[in-house]
Order: C-alpha cells, then sequence, then structure tokens
C-alpha cells in the first residue's frame, strides 16, 4: 500500500515490506540510474516503482501483469498522479504475459516474479530460462528480488511445483 505526494508514490508506514523494499533499492531508484531510460515493470507492483521510475527522471515506464485487476490498479494510480498514458513520461499498463511480451526496456523490474515465471505462467521451468528471457528485454539493467521456496506464500500457492513436467 502507498500513497501518492503528487507524482512521487510513498509506501505507508503500516507497509513495513514495502518500505524495507524501497530502501533496499534506493541506490537503483535515482536521477544517475533512471533518468533518461525506458523501464519494464514485469508483474507491476500496483505502479509504485514504475512512477517511483517516473520521479527519478525515467523516460516511460510499461508494466505489464497477466491479472486484469492489478492492470486496472496500476493503470489507476498512474492516473492518479497525473502521469499520461502515452508519450514522453507516460506510465503503460498492458495486460499482458511475459512470452508474449517483446518490447525492450532499458531497465527491466522483475520483482517476486521469479517463482510465477518459473512456472506458473509460462511454463519455462527452468531458472536459467527465467533470467534469459528477462535479459532478452533488457538493454541495460535487470533487477531481480528472488523469493526463496520456503517462502510461506510459494509454499501456500505452490508456484514452483505446480506443473513438475515442465520443471528443467
Amino acid at each position: 500500500a502507498f500513497a501518492l505526494h503528487g507524482r512521487v508514490p510513498v509506501a505507508e508506514r503500516r507497509d513495513a515490506k514495502l518500505r524495507a523494499k524501497a530502501a533496499l533499492l534506493a541506490p537503483y531508484f535515482c536521477p544517475r540510474v533512471m533518468s533518461g531510460r525506458t523501464v519494464l515493470d514485469v508483474g507491476g507492483n500496483g505502479g509504485f516503482f514504475g512512477l517511483l521510475a517516473l520521479a527519478e527522471g525515467a523516460a516511460g515506464v510499461t508494466s505489464i501483469d497477466v491479472d486484469p485487476d492489478y492492470v486496472e490498479l496500476s493503470a489507476r494510480a498512474a492516473r492518479e498522479a497525473g502521469v499520461p498514458a502515452e508519450g514522453p513520461g507516460s506510465f503503460r499498463s498492458r495486460l499482458a504475459n511475459l512470452p508474449e511480451w517483446t518490447e525492450p526496456a532499458d531497465v527491466t523490474l522483475a520483482f517476486a516474479m521469479v517463482h510465477w515465471l518459473y512456472n506458473c505462467t509460462t511454463g519455462w521451468g527452468s531458472l536459467d530460462e527465467v533470467v534469459a528471457q528477462l535479459a532478452a528485454r533488457t538493454r541495460s539493467l535487470l533487477l531481480i528480488e528472488w523469493v526463496a521456496p520456503a517462502d510461506p506464500a510459494i509454499e501456500f500457492f505452490r508456484h514452483t511445483d505446480r506443473s513438475p513436467e515442465t520443471i528443467r
């Protein structure tokens, strides 16, 4: 959960995990890294990191997700921040799965996505393949958040063992 201060997203005090993640990533979300670069946000994070990238000078952000509710959530956050949906400095929110997305970006964000991409939404079944596919859509910087297989969410949803025939 985050609030907008103008065009800048700020993690709400009660969302300790988002605040911690934003603090950890602060060295990358700065004008030196983001200025003039395009960003592909795989999974979208509800728009938080895409809007943060724009606030730090990104040339544009495309957020992709397989969940239509999250696509709309990200688009709504951008609208509420006054960010255009097209053109320079835009935030595009698209319903798409990574295998379908071929448009590269300078910076690719894949936060808490590896387990989905590994087996649930792509059938790649290989961490090497996930990283290769993300890298193929990245011109400069790829940021990946690893989620351990023993994480309670992964165990509950069985993200990494849903399709055992695809695991390599």
